[in-house]
């Protein structure tokens, strides 16, 4: 994490059942989950008593996270062979920042609009040589894999205080890597 000043890493605990910052910090880490036991949102409290939400704001009427919602992938070598699509399994790999709250209420919130992302790689290379591997299958072919994901990814629109707000506006452009979009 990296908020207000601080930064470091957490980790679970399971002696004290508690997430802990690593190097130490006098920083209390809280969090929830949804229906399924997924963490869902984050709540740091620092020595000033400001908090920092992350995935779901204060009063819960905002969420937002980074997920993974699809993976496929496809395998090629003397013939190709497609993998179904499939999720591995749905996963949150961030949680925006939400909201800053002072130990005064004072508040600054944050807006986002999210919109999928479709990623593309290459998993591996793989080779089964004949004589070697105890594969009766194995061909002295190469073979690459592919892969296609499809993520659901949080974009700032609206930084809002008590006394005004900053606004993000789009691009004009399309942006080839995001489905929808058109931000620069």
């Amino acid at each position: 994490f990296s908020s207000m000043g601080h930064s470091g890493r957490f980790y679970y605990n399971q002696d004290s059942a508690k997430f802990l910052c690593s190097p130490y910090q006098n920083v209390r880490i809280e969090y929830s989950v949804d229906n399924d036991s997924r963490i869902k949102s984050w709540k740091l409290t620092f020595p000033d008593g400001v908090r920092c939400y992350f995935g779901q704001s204060s009063d819960g009427s905002r969420q937002e996270a980074e997920r993974l919602v699809s993976q496929t992938s496809v395998t090629v070598g003397n013939e190709v062979v497609s993998g179904g699509a499939y999720s591995s399994p749905y996963y949150i790999s961030s949680w925006p920042l939400m909201e800053v709250r002072s130990a005064k209420g004072k508040s600054i919130d944050l807006f986002y609009t999210s919109l999928q992302e479709i990623n593309f790689g290459r998993s591996g290379d793989m080779v089964s040589y004949k004589g070697v591997s105890e594969c009766y299958a194995a061909d002295d072919q190469v073979r690459a894999s592919f892969y296609k994901s499809w993520y659901y990814k949080p974009y700032l629109d609206k930084i809002s205080w008590t006394d005004g707000e900053v606004i993000f506006q789009k691009g004009t452009e399309s942006r080839q890597d995001m489905d929808g979009d058109s931000r620069k």
